[in-house]
Parts: structure tokens; sequence; C-alpha cells
């Protein structure tokens, strides 16, 4: 048997489906979690109450150690791929840097031709353009 168990909300009358449906998220969701909350608290409470101010030190500490040492473990892992990738991209970078410097010299030439090219290009237009504007002011 499946221990999901699903509930049949297929009645018409909808008090007795929402009264249902309270009394399960009553019973398999809050009630679970508020238990685990109570049986968390005495036990900090005894342990406060019963332990020593040194045993309730080596305690806690021993709790944060138990806290730290999967979150280190867990975040060694991006940690090391992320300097794997930093390693990765310096490798590329230096084996394409002589492609990477053609590449820069060509989009240099490029814009430096482009400039010349767009000057030559609207020089008549500008001349043309000054023509029209003296025509223009003696027409008036």
């Amino acid at each position: 048997m499946s221990a999901i168990q699903v509930s049949d909300y297929s009645s018409r009358n909808t008090q007795q489906v929402h009264e249902k449906h309270r009394r399960e998220v009553l019973l398999h969701i809050i009630a679970p979690v508020a238990a685990t909350a109570i049986i968390l608290a005495l036990i900090v409470i005894v342990t406060a109450i019963v332990a020593t101010p040194r045993q309730f030190n080596t305690i806690s500490s021993f709790m944060s150690l138990l806290i730290l040492i999967p979150s280190v473990i867990v975040l060694l892992i991006p940690f090391l791929l992320i300097i794997a990738l930093f390693y990765g991209v310096r490798r590329l970078y230096l084996s394409m840097r002589s492609i990477l410097d053609k590449v820069l010299i060509g989009t240099r030439q490029a814009t430096i031709t482009s400039r010349q090219l767009s000057v030559r290009a609207a020089r008549p237009v500008i001349w043309l353009n000054e023509k029209v504007a003296w025509l223009e002011h003696f027409r008036d």
C-alpha cells in the first residue's frame, strides 16, 4: 500500500469539505511541526537547567559543529567548481590570446576605415546641403 493517502473531496457540501480539509491540515501538517518544535524547546530548556555553564557551552559548540560541517561540505562543491571554472577560463584565454590580438587589430582597423569612409561619404552631402542653404538664403 502507498504511504500517501488521497483525500476524497468529491462531496457537494462545501462546508463539510472545508471542515474535513481543516482537520487533515491540522492532523498531518500543523501537529507534527508543532510537536517537533515543542520537543526541541523542551530539550533546550532541560539542558539549560540541568547542565552546568561549561557543559552547556560544550553542547552548544558541538551542535554548532553539527550544523557547520554539512554546510561547509555542501558549499565546498560549488566553490571548487568556481575555482575550476576560473582556471579553465584563464587557460582558454591564454591559448586564444594570439587569436584575440588579431581580432583586436582587425576591429581597430575596421573602425578606422569605417570612420574614414563615413567622412568621405558625408562630405558631398554636406557640400550639397551648404549650397541648398545658400540658395534658400537668396530666395527668401
